[in-house]
């Protein structure tokens, strides 16, 4: 503010206006003040509000002039319809003194004060770069206030979190014009499985513009940033009712991931054995069996060409879910081996010759022994004393008895 100097003048009078030292700019309260002093006194009959022209931008004014010595005046404003400036000034020969001498225009000396009873706006958006799903911290917001804000009242303790997310730790960037603000989380605390919402939100009045005015509040970004950083589990299992030994394939397998995969990132090539059955000679189909969730799927092996035993894997890094994060390498949910065994046992069946029996041969000791041997092992519930025939015709005993 500006004290004001007038030096008297014997014919016409000077004038000057400025605001008062305690008028605050910019400011939302009324009155707003100003100060016209004449260089002598005046007839106070000559001056009235309709001599003030208002050269600002405010509209709808309604002025008010006080003195206590005809020379020395308060102008205030005290109604404004429409914010903007208040520039108030005095044309020449508009006032004059006691003896008819009219005034000089008056001289202006900071007689300017911005008029702002309006809150400012805010608006909250994701970034333009940032991805949404995502596992990257920091995730990244623009906010735009309707006008300049006093950027020390707008802090990371302003931001509310409207998601389900934690977030743990805001960051507040002012660009540089007061306006438009960055506002990063930093830290992050998230559901292990699930993607969360991370959507920042300002309640009203948490930042004031410079006259003062709370902002309104804002609930968030229409669409938050979907976040997940944690790992990407898979477990592999026979699937219910699947063989440990099949004589033909297909050998079917349950896999489990314990958040949503990007259904297209998970395809046959990602499957391996670690079972004796060559990678070649193995043909995997994939399907998904929770209606769309994409966290089970049933995986089949068929066109398996030689016997040997079969035992899926998912190596690390090549299935990933929606934020991006790719998966573990598998583990086992129990026994998820399963043996093809395509080749029939072949069976020998010779007098007894051990140490402890030695079948003689011919004999007249109606226990005979014989002993069978299967090239493999064999379901024993399939093999029963039905299963043996004796050979017939002359010369062959009849009416046998077999034990097993």
């Amino acid at each position: 503010h500006t004290l004001l100097t007038i030096t008297d003048d014997d014919s016409e009078v000077t004038a000057a206006i400025a605001e008062t030292l305690a008028q605050t700019d910019p400011s939302r309260t009324l009155p707003v003040e100003f100060v016209v002093a004449f260089g002598r006194e005046i007839d106070p009959a000559t001056f009235t509000i309709d001599d003030i022209v208002q050269a600002g931008t405010a509209t709808g004014i309604t002025w008010n002039l006080t003195t206590s010595d005809n020379t020395t005046f308060v102008l205030g404003a005290t109604a404004i319809e429409g914010d903007g400036t208040l520039i108030p000034t005095l044309a020449a020969n508009r006032v004059t003194d006691v003896f008819g001498n009219p005034n000089l225009a008056a001289v202006a000396s900071d007689n300017e004060v911005t008029y702002d009873s309006t809150s400012p706006t805010v608006q909250i958006v994701k970034a333009p770069t940032q991805d949404t799903p995502t596992n990257t911290l920091p995730v990244e917001f623009l906010v735009a206030f309707s006008e300049a804000i006093d950027p020390t009242t707008f802090t990371a303790s302003d931001i509310a979190q409207a998601g389900d997310a934690t977030v743990d730790t805001w960051t507040v960037t002012n660009s540089g014009d007061d306006t438009n603000f960055t506002v990063r989380a930093t830290a992050v605390t998230t559901d292990p499985i699930e993607l969360t919402t991370i959507a920042p939100a300002l309640a009203a009045d948490a930042v004031t513009d410079e006259a003062g005015n709370g902002n309104d509040a804002v609930s968030g970004p229409d669409t938050g940033v979907e976040f997940n950083d944690n790992d990407l589990t898979v477990t592999v299992s026979r699937q219910l009712g699947q063989a440990a030994i099949v004589a033909a394939a297909p050998a079917v397998f349950k896999v489990v991931f314990n958040k949503s995969i990007v259904p297209a990132s998970f395809t046959a090539d990602d499957i391996s054995n670690r079972g004796t059955v060559s990678d070649g000679d193995l043909t995997w189909t994939i399907t998904n069996t929770d209606g769309g969730d994409f966290k089970l799927f049933e995986i089949t092996a068929t066109g398996i060409a030689s016997d040997g035993t079969v035992n899926p894997q998912i190596a690390v890094d090549l299935v990933e879910d929606a934020a991006g994060n790719l998966n573990l390498v598998s583990t086992d949910s129990g026994d998820n081996t399963v043996l093809m065994d395509a080749t029939a046992p072949t069976v020998t069946i010779e007098q007894a010759a051990t140490a402890d029996v030695t079948q003689q041969d011919p004999t007249n000791d109606p226990l005979i022994t014989f002993i069978i041997t299967f090239s493999e092992a064999i379901n024993p519930s399939t093999f029963s004393t039905v299963d043996i025939e004796q050979t017939t015709g002359a010369g062959f005993a009849t009416g046998i008895s077999w034990n097993l």
